[in-house]
């Protein structure tokens, strides 16, 4: 009886590849394969959608009804796979899935989805489980295919998020010396000592402050000429006034 009871629901659920194309132009098949081609990323709007390990020779079947209910896996189908030593688990909302293959049957008014866990898209936090859900609808007749859509999309929507610029080069910060003296004159020198502070013996003054660097930019802060003066890091050396290099003793 048991086995009897499983073969049902392996004859029930199993699902085999769906092709995408069908004879008929404009059929309610052509245009849900071509809204929902296979590899198309969706994203679970409904709980009730379960899905099974890949190693599984059956899916689970949720059923989304016309009452705008969707009906999750029963508890036979649930013991039916455990005898099959199927793992399994639910797809919470907002989890991400691949279309995989859709059948349109009008005989029992259905249409068959089958999707699959978007392992890349829930940052590795999937394992290709599998799931089906039935759209059920009249027997011998469907809806329009905006009503079929619409139903569809109850439960799956397309992800139209954009994937997130990828994040700007990482530039390696200047490593500056800790002494520079002027090409033009070797007695005018710069002094960068710890804690942002520097001294500066120019034109036979003396000036000091404090220091910041900015990319490629050192700015000094001159306390007695209360005022900032910016100048140029280009590599090892210093550049002033747009022409004047200041260099590493040694350089």
């Amino acid at each position: 009886m048991q086995r009897s009871f499983v073969l049902t629901f392996l004859l029930c659920t199993i699902v085999l590849p769906v092709a995408h194309g069908f004879p008929t132009a404009g059929s309610l098949d052509q245009q849900l394969s071509a809204q929902y081609p296979p590899g198309t990323v969706l994203v679970v709007r409904l709980k009730g959608v379960e899905g099974v390990n890949p190693a599984c020779p059956a899916l689970l079947l949720a059923t989304y009804k016309e009452d705008g209910k969707l009906h999750a896996p029963s508890v036979l189908q649930k013991t039916a796979a455990a005898g099959f030593g199927c793992l399994f688990r639910s797809f919470p909302v907002g989890w991400k899935v691949n279309s995989q293959s859709i059948l349109v049957v009008p005989r029992s008014g259905r249409i068959w989805f089958v999707v699959q866990e978007c392992d890349a898209c829930n940052g590795g936090m999937a394992a290709s489980y599998r799931a089906r859900v039935d759209f059920q609808f009249s027997k011998g007749s469907f809806p329009d295919a905006g009503a079929v859509k619409d139903a569809i999309s109850q439960v799956f929507s397309i992800d139209n998020t954009q994937s997130p610029p990828p994040p700007p080069p990482l530039t390696t910060p200047p490593v500056l010396g800790s002494v520079y003296v002027s090409s033009q004159n070797n007695s005018d020198r710069l002094q960068l000592n710890a804690g942002n502070a520097f001294a500066l013996q120019e034109g036979g003054q003396s000036f000091s402050g404090t220091y910041a660097v900015n990319g490629n930019t050192l700015t000094l802060h001159i306390v007695q000429l209360s005022k900032d003066v910016e100048i140029v890091i280009d590599g090892s050396r210093l550049l002033v006034n747009g022409d004047e290099v200041w260099t590493q003793p040694g350089q």
